[in-house]
């Protein structure tokens, strides 16, 4: 089974952004807002390699969930992962925006 990523690479490190998506016309179709993302996260990545990869492996359970799919909008039936994963993802970015809430709110950023 193959599985598909939005990646990064800078230099000789690579990093699995979006994903993994169930076939490449998919994980391109996130190529854009994973990058845009990405970008507004770290500024030098506008001159990093981007593009689709595509990892072989037997059991979905042990793909990596892409580094910042918590933060872009994607659609669970896009995923390759159960809908247990998923939730669990989507949970964790619950959990991120609340505490940096409280920390914007106890520390007056962005006030």
């Amino acid at each position: 089974m193959k599985a598909f990523y939005v990646d990064l690479k800078r230099g000789s490190r690579l990093a699995l952004l979006a994903g993994p998506f169930r076939d490449e016309p998919t994980a391109r179709k996130y190529e854009r807002r994973a990058v845009e993302k990405a970008m507004e996260i770290d500024p030098f990545t506008h001159f990093d390699l981007h593009g689709v990869i595509s990892l072989e492996g037997e059991d979905t359970d042990k793909l990596t969930p892409g580094k910042i799919n918590h933060m872009i909008d994607i659609d669970p039936a896009d995923m390759l992962v159960s809908k247990a994963e998923w939730e669990k993802v989507k949970a964790m970015a619950a959990e991120r925006r609340e505490a940096a809430a409280a920390f914007d709110a106890e520390f007056g950023v962005n006030q």
